[in-house]
């Protein structure tokens, strides 16, 4: 916000009040103040788990034979998607990345063996996010229009708590829904409705309270298809 200094005072710059102060600073000629923002913790146990298997991804795509990392560029150019009017196709390396670190989630080993189709269901509504006090639960309930179950999986995650029902959440705020390690965040796709709960989960949200909630289909190869997320209020199980 803008604000107005008196006589001398022409500028002020930094921080008063702790960590849950106002930080003041110059912009565009007008003295500002805003609240002060503590930055996420870039080095969570999750987050370097993440990170690990991204890096073994990224190690074992240099082993990756040539006609091999052909058929990830072809699966690549399968996927590609448009973005402002133009088609977007990704490298080889960063779909092979992508899959393999969904694999090791799921606790499964990497595959140089390129995939050769997408997901061919959708997730078409979720229903209900719920909290279970009794046996602190979250459980999410959802639709999908899948053809069979069989061999399908979905990855689920959600935010901590918004201060509305208007704020659009940013890709950053999701969090897989239970421990890494776990590899309960994929869970096999079942009849529809399903629904999901998650006994370890990342973060309880309260009752009455909104949060965002995303789910990702996935084929028997770990390929992610069109990512489905809401903005859900909470209710009780």
């Amino acid at each position: 916000m803008k604000v107005q200094l008196a006589y001398p005072v022409s500028a002020m710059v930094g921080k008063v009040g702790g960590d849950f102060g106002i930080v003041m600073y110059q912009h565009r000629g007008l003295q500002v103040a805003r609240t002060l923002v503590q930055p996420t913790n870039p080095s969570t146990t999750p987050q370097d788990t993440i990170r690990g298997y991204m890096a073994s991804a990224a190690t074992a795509f240099q082993s990756v034979t040539p006609t091999e990392k052909a058929a990830w560029q072809a699966f690549a150019e399968l996927t590609k998607s448009r973005i402002l009017g133009q088609e977007v196709v990704r490298p080889a390396v960063s779909v092979y990345c992508q899959i393999n670190c969904l694999r090791q989630i799921a606790g499964q080993a990497i595959t140089d063996t390129a995939p050769t189709a997408k997901p061919d269901f959708a997730i078409t509504d979720i229903t209900a996010f719920e909290k279970d006090a009794v046996n602190s639960e979250m459980n999410v309930i959802f639709t999908h229009n899948a053809p069979a179950t069989a061999n399908r999986f979905v990855l689920v995650r959600w935010t901590a708590a918004l201060p509305s029902a208007v704020v659009v959440p940013k890709r950053s705020d999701y969090r897989l829904a239970e421990t890494v390690a776990g590899s309960a965040s994929i869970v096999a796709l079942d009849s529809s409705p399903q629904e999901i709960a998650f006994d370890e989960p990342w973060t309880m949200v309260d009752v009455g309270a909104f949060a965002g909630v995303s789910i990702t289909p996935l084929n028997v190869d770990y390929v992610p298809g069109v990512e489905y997320s809401d903005v859900i209020e909470v209710t009780a199980e």
